[in-house]
């Protein structure tokens, strides 16, 4: 995969974005407009420290070394670009190397410098970390599951079977059946009170036309979020606010064996409940329910359900941006309109470092619907698959059935990723303390 120097400058770029596919990136895109700059490569790479490495990438196919001139005026854009949480590093990848004052700048500004020789080191680097997960699969895999299936199954299932099978049915048969008809019918009767203020508020969105995905001359816009279509949907009823700890502390009292929102990563501590109460963390009830994975949500809803007799499940897409956009002819970025003030909403501009009681925002962060806090505080799981919008030419290694979208931007994100049309993406096994999740009723 050797890069040479005589290819052009979009030929390096593609090569570069290339790279950081094979090294897994989440996200690539070429020629990103971002605070008023256009980066060559864009880069989104999931580490385990934080949750996206964001990386802006100018590329040069010179044919002579890159110089300090280069590295002082990249320098001054990755600032501006760090100072508004839009990116974490910045890179120059040179095809023919770099000066001795440029790489003194570099180290200065804190800009890594990179050959095509350093990021091929760097895919089979890559490559290396997950071969090694691939063989220990298949020896448990054929092994221990031969040994048991022929010896245990054939004991228990001629022996106990018969036995119990004409003795101990015609005692039940008779006793048992009239005392749980008269019983256990009240039981669940009497909790649903108790229940009520703990059932998540829902807010009726109207059947109708909204405007889904981001116009062509808005700046900000990824590419994931075109083209803008009209979408018609019928009516429905969507969570007021994010599930709180409070409500979600009910379903975990009434499932002793799911597990609590729990995790050894040390930028999760502040989240973790306690395992052994099966309690949220002190001073966070009215908070969102974060370290919860897509299916953590979807038991919940399924419990919901059982215990209302209602029928709840995630939002689609399309749900969640209509409730935070408004019907046609609205075409807002923001549930508040079109322009972001800090202080409206928790993103990390507003320097809170974590989540913030739902309510918090109560008074600024409403949609046209009047759900509160679509913007900002933690990212929101959606039942929709992460794929492709209808008639979008945009190409991804994502699309496809194996992330599931997230909307609303976090707490750890700037107010760019709290725009309404902006589609995020998570393995659904994933927990992270500025992930959560809302409830829809249809």
């Amino acid at each position: 995969m050797t890069k040479k120097a005589t290819k052009t400058g979009k030929e390096l770029e593609r090569w570069v974005a290339d790279a950081y596919r094979q090294m897994g990136a989440r996200e690539v895109e070429h020629d990103v407009p971002m605070a008023g700059n256009q980066i060559d490569v864009y880069v989104e790479l999931e580490t385990p420290g934080r949750l996206l490495h964001c990386i802006a990438i100018e590329v040069k196919d010179w044919s002579k070394p890159v110089g300090i001139d280069v590295v002082n005026g990249f320098a001054t854009i990755t600032k501006l670009l760090r100072n508004e949480c839009l990116i974490d590093e910045g890179i120059i990848v040179s095809a023919s190397g770099f000066s001795r004052p440029a790489r003194n700048a570099a180290e200065t500004y804190d800009i890594r410098l990179l050959e095509p020789a350093d990021l091929e080191a760097m895919v089979a680097e890559a490559k290396t970390r997950r071969e090694p997960a691939e063989e220990p699969l298949p020896e448990p895999a054929e092994e221990p599951l031969p040994e048991p299936a022929e010896e245990l199954l054939p004991e228990p299932a001629e022996e106990p079977l018969p036995e119990p099978a004409e003795e101990p049915l015609p005692e039940p048969a008779e006793e048992p059946l009239p005392e749980p008809a008269e019983e256990p019918l009240p039981e669940p009767a009497e909790p649903l009170p108790m229940l009520s203020p703990d059932v998540p508020a829902t807010i009726c969105i109207p059947a109708g036309p909204f405007w889904m995905g981001s116009p062509p001359d808005d700046p900000d816009a990824h590419e994931n979020e075109r083209p803008r279509r009209e979408v018609n949907l019928p009516a429905y009823e969507i969570g007021r606010y994010p599930v709180t700890n409070a409500q979600y502390v009910r379903f975990l009292a009434d499932n002793p064996d799911h597990p609590v929102p729990c995790s050894n990563e040390e930028r999760a501590h502040p989240y973790n409940w306690d395992s052994q109460a099966r309690i949220y963390p002190e001073g966070k009830v009215d908070h969102p329910v974060v370290l919860v994975s897509w299916e953590d949500a979807m038991a919940y809803c399924r419990w919901l359900t059982g215990v209302t007799g209602r029928s709840y499940c995630l939002p689609t897409e399309e749900e969640w941006e209509k409730a935070a956009r408004g019907s046609l002819p609205d075409a807002r970025r923001y549930p508040w309109g079109n322009e972001c003030q800090f202080g409206l909403c928790n993103t990390c501009e507003w320097g809170q470092n974590g989540t913030t009681s739902v309510h918090k925002f109560e008074q600024t962060s409403q949609s046209p619907f009047d759900v509160i806090d679509m913007a900002g505080n933690v990212w929101e799981w959606t039942a929709s698959w992460y794929e492709r919008y209808p008639k979008s030419i945009h190409e991804s290694l994502h699309y496809g059935r194996l992330y599931r979208v997230v909307r609303g931007g976090s707490w750890k994100n700037s107010y760019l990723e709290a725009r309404i049309s902006r589609r995020g993406r998570y393995e659904p096994s994933v927990r992270r303390p500025w992930l959560g999740f809302r409830i829809v009723s249809v």
